[in-house]
């Protein structure tokens, strides 16, 4: 996980230690690792793998010499 996450829905950043736990998930009744949580607007989100990641940066470096 990254230092610092933005939440997909209203921008809000904040650290991964501000994240708060999802209260309505079932699934990990708050111990959940995957989805994350925004503390301004508690939108639930996946973060981005490292691979999606590298493949964004490969597009764009390629995608900008043209």
């Amino acid at each position: 996980m990254t230092d610092e996450i933005q939440c997909p829905l209203c921008g809000f950043r904040f650290s991964a230690k501000e994240a708060k736990a999802c209260s309505g998930c079932p699934l990990g009744r708050g111990k959940c690792q995957k989805v994350i949580c925004c503390p301004h607007c508690g939108y639930g989100f996946v973060e981005e793998s490292s691979l999606v990641e590298w493949v964004k940066r490969i597009w764009n470096r390629f995608h900008h010499k043209a």
